[in-house]
């Protein structure tokens, strides 16, 4: 038995088509613009505020900081200064200068009342010299200085009889590590293996 199909009954099979084909055509560009969105869409390995830091500071995330294999604290670390947590932050960063990388520490302060602690008179910005940097903490300790020496003057043990006085920055991977302090100014480093 065949159905004969009324003039309006054509009509709108016709546009039922048409629609199912659009929205089908839809669903494909959206599909594709929503996969070439989420693979050029940056990978975060520190909360956005901090790259955008480092950003405004010439660097860039390590892309590759967790391709590792031992387990390693984060490259970046709230609460170095006194006060709120959240309003002093240290990291890593990373240049690419002609085919080479270069690692940075970036002090991050977003009060300026931390101006006056001893921590934010050294650089904010110091270049790493020791190679792949590790996973960053704050470290409260209470060292002698004189166990330090100078970052970039190695040769130069820190003041002797005088202890730490505020935060440090810990940096480890794989059970070796650093330990960084300002003191008048100046960065200086601990290192074990």
């Amino acid at each position: 038995m065949r159905v004969r199909l009324t003039q309006g009954c054509k009509i709108w099979i016709k546009n039922m088509r048409a629609a199912l084909l659009t929205r089908g055509l839809v669903l494909v560009v959206f599909g594709i613009v929503g996969m070439s969105w989420l693979a050029s869409a940056e990978t975060l390995l520190m909360p956005r505020e901090l790259v955008e830091f480092a950003r405004q500071n010439r660097c860039e995330q390590i892309d590759d900081f967790f391709d590792r294999t031992a387990t390693v604290d984060p490259p970046y670390a709230y609460g170095y200064l006194p006060g709120p947590a959240m309003s002093s932050a240290v990291m890593w960063c990373q240049t690419r200068e002609n085919g080479k990388r270069r690692f940075f520490l970036l002090v991050m302060l977003k009060n300026e009342t931390q101006q006056a602690y001893e921590g934010s008179k050294c650089p904010r910005r110091v270049e790493w010299l020791e190679g792949y940097p590790g996973g960053l903490r704050i470290y409260p300790g209470a060292d002698f200085l004189e166990k330090f020496v100078h970052l970039r003057q190695p040769q130069k043990p820190g003041p002797k009889d005088v202890r730490m006085n505020g935060n440090a920055i810990w940096s480890e991977y794989g059970g070796t590590g650093s330990v960084l302090y300002c003191y008048q100014g100046q960065w200086l480093v601990k290192q074990w293996d």
